[in-house]
Order: structure tokens, then sequence, then C-alpha cells
């Protein structure tokens, strides 16, 4: 453990802002193929396809308020293995990957 993990109950601050940890949900994704047209299919005719997070829930430790985000992927080739990570990283560096079949 790292010692400044370790001090001593009375050294640590008791206000938000010494918070050492922020938490976020599992998102809440949609994975559709991509509409027909310029973007509709990779070279050779490829189908594509494109992720949307619909809500991504982020804690604040500073103001203790929970905030939503979203965000919409570029569409990309599907795979041939059939899945694909799905990899979030909130404002303050805490990430979370999932991998989803498709």
């Amino acid at each position: 453990m790292n010692p400044d993990l370790a001090m001593a109950e009375e050294l640590l601050r008791k206000t938000r802002t010494g918070n050492l940890f922020t938490v976020f949900g599992k998102p809440d994704i949609d994975i559709r193929p991509v509409a027909g047209g310029a973007d509709g299919g990779a070279p050779g005719g490829q189908p594509q396809l494109q992720v949307e997070i619909h809500g991504l829930d982020v804690y604040d430790p500073t103001t203790g308020v929970v905030r939503s985000d979203s965000t919409v992927s570029r569409p990309f080739p599907r795979p041939a293995s059939g899945r694909i990570a799905v990899k979030v990283i909130s404002h303050y560096g805490d990430e979370i990957l999932k991998v989803y079949g498709v």
C-alpha cells in the first residue's frame, strides 16, 4: 500500500476535496449498424457499426453531484471475431472496459 494512503485517521482531511477516489457506473450503450450512404460500409462492402453511449453517471467528489454524459463513436468495420471492447474514460481519468458480442 502506498504510504500516503496509510496515514492515521487524524491526518486525513475530512472534506469532499480530500477524497481519493471517484465512482462511475457501467455505461448504458447501444451498438447499431450504420445506415447506408457514404459511411455505410467499409472498403470491400464490409458492414460498419457505431456505439452510442446513452448515459454515463460520474460522481464529482468536489461538489457531491452526479453528472451524466454521452457521446457517439465514429463508424468502424464489424470485426471478424464478433466482439468489440468499449472503453469509457471519465474526466478524472477513471476507466471502465467491457467486451460485447456483435
